[in-house]
């Protein structure tokens, strides 16, 4: 998988949840900023935060990582 990949991906799951790039920022402890510049490439992902995103979206990373993930 590319990091363009896990970006698109990472926008689709948070779309999933109806949650705002900012909204998703606060509720994993980050700045307001932080979903929007990781989308963008801005800023690095930890596999850490990836898996916080993922819990708080309840979307299960065996589907996230699936060939077809939708």
């Amino acid at each position: 998988m590319t990091i363009n990949e896990i970006l698109t991906r990472l926008g689709f799951v948070r779309n999933s949840a109806n949650l705002s790039a900012r909204e998703l920022s606060l509720r994993i402890g980050m700045s307001p900023q932080y979903i929007a510049q990781v989308e963008r490439g801005r800023i690095v992902l930890t596999m850490e935060k990836l898996l916080q995103i993922l819990e708080v979206c309840n979307f299960p990373i065996e589907r996230f990582s699936a060939k077809i993930y939708i």
